[in-house]
């Protein structure tokens, strides 16, 4: 019975893996295909959205280039890397320990979320 779980502690981690590294794999092969199109925002107001630029951002990061992709859109750039890493972490404790981390939310927590979106939309178009 024992040795089931042990097989389970070791084949979820292994599994996000292969999905991420599929995930990074379809990014970098369709990158070339698909034409990147116009924010709707930017298109009728000319005003930079929270996520505009995010789309470049995540294919320069994927790619390496953390200097582009923090140059396409900052906070998406950042908030890839935060839960990426957040992800191996989890990841490691899982592997280690065989419980997840889990991260608790709170209405602060989102408050603070949407006035960081908020200060940084208004920064970026001034």
């Amino acid at each position: 019975m024992s040795n089931e779980g042990e097989n389970r502690r070791f084949y979820s981690p292994l599994i996000i893996a292969l999905g991420a590294a599929l995930l990074i794999l379809l990014a970098l092969v369709t990158a070339h295909y698909f034409p990147l199109l116009e924010c709707p925002i930017k298109a009728q107001w000319n005003v930079d959205c929270p996520g505009c630029g995010g789309t470049r951002a995540a294919q320069s990061l994927i790619a390496g280039n953390l200097p582009r992709a923090l140059s396409h859109n900052p906070l998406i750039t950042s908030g890839i890397i935060i839960i990426a890493a957040y992800c191996l972490f989890s990841l490691i404790c899982r592997v280690f320990t065989g419980k997840p981390s889990l991260i608790t939310f709170s209405i602060y927590k989102g408050v603070t979320a949407i006035l960081v979106i908020i200060v940084f939309t208004i920064l970026r178009n001034l």
